[in-house]
C-alpha cells in the first residue's frame, strides 16, 4: 500500500509548479508596471512596488485557486494516480489537502514578498493595535480556508456528478454533451444547495448583529468562527458525496 505522506509530497511538488508560474507572473507584471511609471513619470514612491503588488494579487489568488482546482479534478481521472494501490478516500483526502497547502504555500510568498517590498518605506510604519489581533487574523484565515475548501469539493462533486451521469449517455458527441450536462448539474446544485443554505443562514445571522456597530467590531471573532464550522460541515458532505463517487462512478482514463 502507498504511503499517503510520498503521496501527497508527490502532488505537492506537481502543483507547486502552479504557484511559482503564477507568482512569477505577479513580480513581471510588477516589474513592467514600475518600468512604465518610471518612464512616465520620472520618479517611483516607495510605497509604489507593494501597492501595486498586493493589486496584482487579487488577480493573482483567483487565477491559482482556478488553477488548483484544474490540477486537483485531472487527478480523479488520471490513470498514473487511480491505479496506484491506495484506497480511494486516502486519494481523495491527499489530493484534497494538497491543494490547500500549496494554496496556503501561495499565501506565505505572498506574505513575504508584500513584506519584503514593505520594508522599502518604513518611515510611516506604526505598529497596528495588537487588542483582538490575534483572533482577527485567525478567525478570517479559518473562514476564507474553509471557503476555498467548499468550493474545492463543490466542483469536485459537480465533475464527478457529471461523469456519473455521463456513463449512460451514448459516445457520440459526448464532449458537447459532458459540457452541457456539467452546466446543468452546476446550476441545479447550485440552487438546491442555496435554498438549503439560506434556511439555515436564518438561524446563524443573528449570530453577526455585533458587525452592525463599529464601537463592538471584536464580536465578530466569535461568529466567523461559528460561521468557518458550518462552512466545515458542507465540506465534510460535499466529501462524502464525492468519495462515493470516485469509488464506484468514476473511471480512470
Amino acid at each position: 500500500m502507498t504511503s499517503s505522506i510520498k503521496l501527497m509530497r508527490t502532488m505537492i511538488r506537481q502543483k507547486s509548479s502552479s504557484v511559482h508560474k503564477v507568482i512569477g507572473l505577479q513580480l513581471l507584471a510588477l516589474v513592467i508596471t514600475l518600468i512604465i511609471q518610471l518612464w512616465q513619470q520620472g520618479h517611483i514612491n516607495a510605497m509604489d512596488p507593494v501597492g501595486f503588488f498586493a493589486s496584482y494579487g487579487m488577480l493573482a489568488t483567483m487565477v491559482i485557486f482556478v488553477l488548483l482546482a484544474l490540477r486537483t479534478e485531472h487527478i480523479w481521472t488520471n490513470s498514473v494516480f487511480r491505479l496506484i494501490p491506495i484506497t480511494d478516500t486516502r486519494l481523495y483526502i491527499s489530493n484534497l489537502l494538497s491543494t490547500f497547502l500549496n494554496f496556503v504555500y501561495f499565501l506565505i510568498l505572498e506574505t513575504i514578498i508584500t513584506g519584503l517590498l514593505g520594508s522599502l518605506d518604513l518611515a510611516d510604519f506604526n505598529m497596528p493595535n495588537t487588542s483582538h489581533l490575534f483572533g482577527y487574523v485567525t478567525s478570517g484565515l479559518s473562514l476564507i480556508f474553509t471557503l476555498l475548501l467548499v468550493g474545492w469539493t463543490f466542483i469536485s462533486m459537480v465533475h464527478l456528478l457529471g461523469k456519473m451521469i455521463s456513463t449512460f449517455l451514448p459516445e457520440t458527441k459526448q464532449g458537447f454533451i459532458q459540457l452541457v450536462l456539467y452546466i446543468v448539474v452546476f446550476f441545479l446544485l447550485f440552487f438546491v444547495l442555496s435554498t438549503i443554505d439560506n434556511t439555515i443562514g436564518n438561524y446563524v445571522n443573528n449570530f453577526f448583529s455585533p458587525v452592525y456597530s463599529m464601537g463592538t467590531l471584536y464580536q465578530i471573532i466569535g461568529p466567523l468562527f461559528i460561521l468557518s464550522g458550518f462552512m466545515l460541515l458542507w465540506v465534510i458532505l460535499f466529501s462524502l458525496i464525492n468519495i462515493y463517487l470516485l469509488k464506484y462512478w468514476t473511471e480512470a482514463k
